[in-house]
């Protein structure tokens, strides 16, 4: 937007009856430098008023001894029919209680017209000219923000304490789907959706009381033809010339595109979350049923090696299967909490090995952290391993004991500590090199997961596991 206005030239109203004065004033402004002055002159006062309601001027000089008027009331005439100029008052008077009551009326200077040689007069018209350009300035800023205001490509209102619309702009109409007229006549009230209203009112009072000084906020509105539409909203208070808020600055935006796309995509990963607990369901299924099929060829066996191989098998699938049925219960997919899942797979274990006969104790010492899925089906698959391992090895000959298995975490390793106060492995076993398919498992786990694995013989073996979390 352009604003053009002339302040290179200086427009002044000379109300003189005087034709000498007037003379006189005309001369003066011919010898001033630095500004051009265009000169309009009468001799009574309505044909002042009527030039002023017909033409733009920057100053009015006024002489107070007029055919149609005196004194102070010819300045109250000009100030009552709305003039807001400076008004320099020149009078062959030298009343100094005239002057100042003149000034209380409104003008800017009262000199006397002897005082024209002086620079007085030079010195008054420079602060009107200064005052002109102030003017424009603040004229300019005005128009910018009026113009700012009402075509911004969002909602703007200005709205009082008692939520009434003080200022709207058009486009904040049209997202509501009101006129200008119509709107500013509506409270929020009438206008908020219901479920969003308490929200809205307690931010407000927050802010009018000072606790606050804005708010965003999500919320509904509902429109002139009962349509809702969703709006990111951002109110803020504006303080003027006092420390107390003036009135209320808000802008409002329509997200309803937005938020019919959130929903839309809110209802997508429901769908497919269904679908992978369903997944997870479908695949634990057939592993229970596969252990079945096993537990049958187990039954029908003689040969004990055969039988050992088909019942590490099963307990192996056994880990997998638990692991996808708490996934399936589960409201969180991507990630495991390690303690809930090893407490019910080591309840299974529990079930199957440590019984009565045995007199096998199994101490768990599980601490509660989520993890990855795919480092959770490791460390069942490890934990497996190592216990079966030394419930079948450590305790020969109905030898009581017991098995611990500590789980926590520490910086970005899971660290796993399995131990038993059996027998103790073979002191020239090598692990990594063994060629027990349990150990190659939990060895060729390690190093997926970039871990280590140590172990010691001593009162029993104890295995020390740390798997990299990310």
């Amino acid at each position: 937007m352009i604003i053009k206005e002339d302040l290179n030239t200086f427009s002044v109203l000379i109300i003189e009856d005087n034709s000498s004065d007037i003379q006189t004033f005309k001369e003066y402004f011919k010898n001033l430098s630095g500004t051009s002055y265009d000169i309009v002159d009468c001799s009574t006062l309505v044909q002042g008023l009527n030039l002023l309601k017909e033409h733009n001027f920057d100053a009015v000089l006024l002489d107070l001894t007029l055919p149609d008027s005196t004194g102070v009331n010819a300045l109250k005439a000009i100030r009552d029919a709305g003039v807001d100029l400076p008004i320099i008052v020149l009078t062959t008077e030298n009343n100094h209680e005239s002057g100042l009551e003149l000034i209380k009326e409104g003008a800017q200077d009262y000199l006397f017209k002897e005082q024209l040689p002086s620079g007085q007069l030079e010195k008054s018209l420079k602060y009107a000219f200064e005052r002109k350009h102030l003017q424009f300035e603040l004229n300019r800023s005005l128009r910018l923000y009026e113009e700012t205001f009402e075509q911004a490509a969002v909602g703007f209102s200005n709205l009082s304490f008692d939520g009434k619309y003080i200022k709207i702009n058009k486009k904040f109409a049209e997202i509501l789907g009101y006129t200008k007229e119509e709107l500013i006549k509506k409270e929020i009230e009438e206008i908020t959706h219901p479920d969003d209203l308490e929200e809205d009112l307690r931010n407000l009072e927050l802010l009018i009381k000072g606790q606050i000084d804005s708010y965003i906020i999500e919320k509904r509105y509902i429109r002139k033809d009962g349509s809702i539409i969703w709006v990111s909203l951002s109110r803020t208070g504006i303080k003027l010339n006092r420390n107390e808020y003036e009135y209320m600055f808000t802008t409002i935006e329509d997200i309803t595109e937005r938020k019919k796309l959130e929903e839309g995509l809110k209802s997508l990963i429901k769908e497919k979350e269904l679908l992978i607990k369903e997944s997870h369901h479908r695949i634990k299924n057939n592993l229970q049923l596969i252990s079945s099929l096993l537990n049958i060829s187990l039954m029908n066996l003689k040969e004990n090696n055969v039988k050992d191989l088909l019942l590490d098998s099963q307990n192996r699938i056994r880990s997998i299967s638990n692991l996808h049925e708490y996934l399936y219960k589960s409201s969180d997919l991507n990630t495991v909490n390690i303690q809930l899942y090893l407490n019910n797979f080591l309840d299974h274990l529990r079930a199957s090995f440590f019984t009565d006969e045995r007199n096998i104790k199994l101490i768990k010492n599980i601490n509660e952290f989520t993890i990855k899925t795919d480092l959770a089906v490791s460390i069942g698959l490890i934990t497996n391993e190592l216990i079966t391992n030394a419930i079948k090895y450590a305790f020969k000959n109905n030898r009581g004991g017991m098995v611990v298995i500590e789980a926590k975490q520490v910086d970005d390793f899971v660290l796993l500590i399995i131990r038993d106060n059996g027998i103790g492995l073979d002191e020239d076993i090598k692990i990594k090199e063994a060629e027990s398919l349990g150990f190659q498992i939990v060895h060729s786990l390690v190093l997926q997961h970039y871990g280590t694995l140590d172990y010691s013989i001593n009162n029993g073996t104890e295995f020390y596991i740390k798997l990299k979390i990310h």
